[in-house]
């Protein structure tokens, strides 16, 4: 797709329902901002990549046109226009003009946002914190494909100032339903940290809603001031913090049984606190039928593909890949996101020691694996492949591979690891894991991978316990783990 029609796509969702650009918003979502009479021909325009021509129509219907609210319209359409012809400062002004004019600046406030999280991050910034302190539920509604793809410019132009304040919009908001707030909570934490300010880093802390983020703070030495006083808040095996988010999320889901993203959280609290019969009674009610399958998200498809975990839990392995066959089966064009959840559900099969469905599943020919996979999701299907063949004996076709695996090391770096202990290459592993370690983007995964958290998994796992123990008996890995993390306490352990 065309810079232009990639921008344009972007914020004409925020116009029209009937744009092509709309097909994977839930039905029956009335446009934000309605357009109608001569503007719905301006909207054509721009829907087939003609922004000069709609930018010149709107300059001549501006010169007559007085009703403020007709004239918001205008200038967020010409300022979409301004965007595919890369104008910002133009686009800027319109923006700026329409939320001046606007009965209800929300909506041109998202469309700001989605305007500038791909042409003008500073002004999508600026948007994002308008729009938090004059409505933060709509805030909290941004789509978060939107938010991490303006988080990720910040980062890579290394807009550190930037990209601080939006973490501490996006923690105090408890943004993220889905992608989980925590992840939110536990940046600011580290950023206050650094800041020399413990106390709003505990604040911070605390308010991790899954056990998940919690243990991630208490084993990585980035929070190690903080250490004490959470462990005591929190309990033996952090009972107390699981049981008042399960609290929180059973009343949430029962005032709106209809929520996907609480009938999850609701979900993720009993697996925390180890009932995972009644998780399972949440997880069963729903995508038990082609038409609900069908009107899952990449975000809400994880009620199916979390559901099926607690299954593999419960012991069910069988019902559990059903669940997961099931969604994937619904993947076409417009659901190119079900990648993960392929991706998923052939980890869980190699997990299962199902090595030959692994492989034919990879080799079907009406599976997009390769079309629609980032490269992170293309390392992690190499990984998949050694690592299915040398669980068949296969060596040679395995080590055959190593080549491109090794090319490809930085876009998934950990799972890189995994496969390369498997085909014994541990002096190669090792020094993946050492480069991860030192490299504060890759570190937290990496930590995961190599910690000691709740009941480990079976011995015979050779994508978990077996590689965690090997490269931990290695002293150069050891020193470096310990350097910046640490098990999570005994004491702390979930038995389950």
């Amino acid at each position: 797709m065309s810079r232009v029609l990639l921008i344009g796509s972007a914020a004409l969702i925020l116009f029209c329902a009937a744009s092509p650009s709309v097909a994977a918003a839930p039905a029956g979502n009335p446009p934000l901002i309605p357009v109608g009479g001569w503007m719905a021909g301006v909207l054509n325009q721009l829907q087939n990549g003609h922004p000069k021509e709609a930018r010149a129509a709107l300059d001549a219907h501006l010169k007559n046109e007085t009703d403020p609210q007709t004239r918001a319209v205008a200038h967020a359409l010409r300022a979409v226009a301004n965007g595919m012809l890369n104008d910002q400062p133009a686009m800027r002004i319109d923006m700026a003009e329409a939320i001046s004019l606007a009965k209800d600046p929300a909506p041109f406030l998202v469309q700001q946002i989605q305007l500038g999280s791909r042409t003008d991050q500073g002004m999508a910034l600026e948007g994002v914190a308008r729009l938090a302190a004059i409505d933060p539920a709509k805030a909290r509604e941004l789509d978060e494909g939107v938010i991490w793809t303006l988080l990720q410019g910040f980062r890579e132009a290394h807009r550190t100032t930037e990209n601080e304040r939006l973490v501490l919009i996006l923690a105090d908001l408890y943004f993220g339903q889905i992608s989980s707030p925590d992840e939110f909570q536990k940046q600011a934490a580290v950023i206050m940290v650094a800041r020399g300010d413990a106390q709003r880093a505990l604040e911070y802390a605390r308010r991790v809603n899954e056990r998940a983020g919690l243990i991630d703070i208490l084993t990585d030495r980035r929070y190690q001031q903080l250490w004490p006083e959470l462990e005591q808040s929190s309990g033996v095996r952090l009972e107390i913090p699981a049981r008042a988010r399960l609290a929180r999320a059973d009343a949430d889901f029962q005032a709106h049984p209809d929520s996907l993203a609480l009938r999850l959280n609701l979900m993720r609290a009993y697996v925390d606190v180890g009932e995972l019969q009644e998780a399972d009674k949440v997880g069963v009610g729903f995508g038990r039928t082609r038409e609900e399958l069908m009107s899952l998200t990449g975000t809400t498809a994880y009620v199916v593909d979390e559901h099926a975990d607690i299954l593999s839990m419960l012991g069910k392995a069988e019902e559990a890949d059903r669940r997961r066959a099931a969604l994937v089966e619904t993947w076409s064009d417009s659901r190119r996101w079900i990648i993960s959840m392929a991706i998923n559900r052939l980890a869980a099969l190699f997990t299962a020691h199902r090595y030959e469905e692994v492989l034919r599943e990879l080799d079907r020919p009406n599976r997009r694996y390769q079309q629609d996979s980032s490269p992170y999701a293309k390392q992690l299907l190499r990984v998949l492949r050694v690592g299915s063949l040398i669980g068949l004996g296969r060596r040679p076709e395995a080590l055959a591979l190593i080549p491109e695996l090794q090319a490809h090391k930085a876009d998934a770096r950990a799972a890189t690891v995994d496969a390369l202990m498997l085909a014994g290459m541990d002096d190669e592993a090792e020094k993946l894991v050492l480069a991860a370690l030192e490299n504060i983007e890759e570190r937290e995964v990496m930590i995961q991978s190599l910690r000691i958290s709740d009941s480990s998994p079976k011995a015979d796992d050779p994508l978990a316990e077996t590689i965690r123990v090997r490269l931990r008996a290695r002293p150069d890995v050891e020193s470096a783990f310990q350097k910046y993390a640490r098990d999570l306490p005994e004491t702390l352990r979930r038995t389950y």
